[in-house]
Parts: C-alpha cells; sequence; structure tokens
C-alpha cells in the first residue's frame, strides 16, 4: 500500500500497489512535477528484482521497470533525486563468489535507464552487509550509509561521499561498536551515537562507552563525547 499524507497527517489518497507478483517497495521520492518514485523489488521468479516505478500525483502508475542481476538476488533499498537523476541503493550477490550482498550505488535517468554504478568495497566482511541510507550532500553530493562486518564481532559502518558522477569525494569509516544511530540535521550535519569497544590498559578489561558525536559537512569529527 502507497500513502500521501499531508502535514496534519491526514491521509490524501492511498493506493494498492501490486497483486500476484508480491512487491516490496523501500523507499520513495517526491520529484519537481509532483511525481513519486518508488523503489524496492519482487519476487515473481526464484530471484528477486529489483523494481523502480513513477507515480502521478494521485499515486497511480505511470510505468514500472525491473532490474536483473544473471543468477543473483537483486532489490532496491533507497532513493534520492540529484540533478535530475536519480540515485539508488542497491544490493545482490553478484560479487564475492555470490556469498554475500554486496552493496551497490545505481545512477538512472528519470526514464528508468541505468546510466553508471559502482559496488561498495566489502573486502573485509566476515558475514553481514547491508544498505543503511542515501542522504543529500551539499553541492550536488549525497552519502552512502552501508553496514559491514558481523554483529557482536568485527562491525563497520562505511559513510562515503559521492558527486553526481558517483566519483568517491570522502570516505569515512566507524567501527569496533556493537550497535548505532545516526542522523543528519539541516545543515547537513551527521549526528552519530554508537556503543564503542574500548580497552583499558590498567584494567586489561574491555568497556562499552556511548558515544555521541557531531560530524561537519565534510565527514569530520567536530563533537564528541562518551557516556
Amino acid at each position: 500500500m502507497f500513502f500521501s499524507i499531508f502535514a496534519n497527517a491526514q491521509t490524501a489518497w492511498e493506493r494498492p500497489y501490486g497483486g500476484s507478483y508480491y512487491p516490496f517497495l523501500n523507499d520513495v521520492v517526491q520529484t519537481p512535477g509532483n511525481f513519486y518514485f518508488v523503489c524496492g523489488y519482487d519476487t515473481i521468479t526464484s530471484k528477486k528484482r529489483g523494481l523502480l516505478a513513477k507515480l502521478d500525483s494521485s499515486g497511480n502508475r505511470l510505468w514500472e521497470k525491473y532490474y536483473s542481476v544473471q543468477d543473483s538476488d537483486s532489490w532496491f533499498s533507497k532513493i534520492l533525486l540529484i540533478n535530475n537523476k536519480l540515485v539508488v541503493q542497491s544490493a545482490s550477490y553478484a560479487l564475492v563468489n555470490g556469498y554475500f550482498a554486496v552493496p551497490k550505488i545505481l545512477k538512472l535517468d528519470t526514464v528508468g535507464t541505468v546510466l553508471d554504478s559502482v559496488w561498495t568495497d566489502i573486502s573485509g566482511v566476515y558475514n553481514g552487509t547491508g544498505n543503511l541510507g542515501l542522504y543529500t550532500g551539499a553541492s550536488r553530493t549525497f552519502w552512502a550509509m552501508t553496514y559491514i562486518g558481523t554483529p557482536g564481532v568485527s562491525n563497520e559502518i562505511q559513510i562515503t561521499r559521492h558527486n553526481e558522477n558517483l566519483d568517491t569525494v570522502r570516505n569515512r569509516f566507524y567501527g569496533a561498536f556493537y550497535d548505532h544511530q545516526h542522523s543528519f540535521n539541516n545543515k547537513g550535519e551527521m549526528v552519530y551515537d554508537q556503543f564503542i569497544d574500548e580497552y583499558d590498559t590498567s584494567t586489561g578489561l574491555i568497556t562499552q562507552p556511548d558515544h555521541i558525536s557531531l560530524f561537519d559537512t565534510s565527514g569530520n569529527n567536530i563533537f564528541d563525547t562518551a557516556y
């Protein structure tokens, strides 16, 4: 089901989406002209297929397209509009011998044609990867956040800033933690809450203080406090 909500939390309209082919809609972006693009995947075949659709201002489907990777599941997680191009966070098992779901970023035009793509480096992975989000940055850039690692063993959050050509502008890694929360404020600054393993050389004990950090729009840590 797809909903449009007014500012006062009243439903403007709702539309059922799909039918017998089991679609999952993961994210939506509203674009100039009051159109919507939604992304997700479907499971009509034995493999997941990435799903992208365009809707009008009332939620009526204008078109939908599917994206497959040979011998692999493929799904879309997050979507942004950057300089009249769609940026989609995806994943599939098409790399690393098909063992891990490797995060991938796609750039598409507004009729759904793939223009470019880039894989996320997961060379140090244990047994878990995942897309955590796309966030609009300044000057036609965006941040992609991915999870790499094994819960409770070797966790890492990779936060990469890309320009509209998908080139990497900045890459930040945060690891050795068990849990995390993140958000972006209206200045494009990132607030980050994480439990970090810290070794006390005097006692030989490992503790997990809760760190609240603030990062500027270039990814530099400008504030950090531990509890």
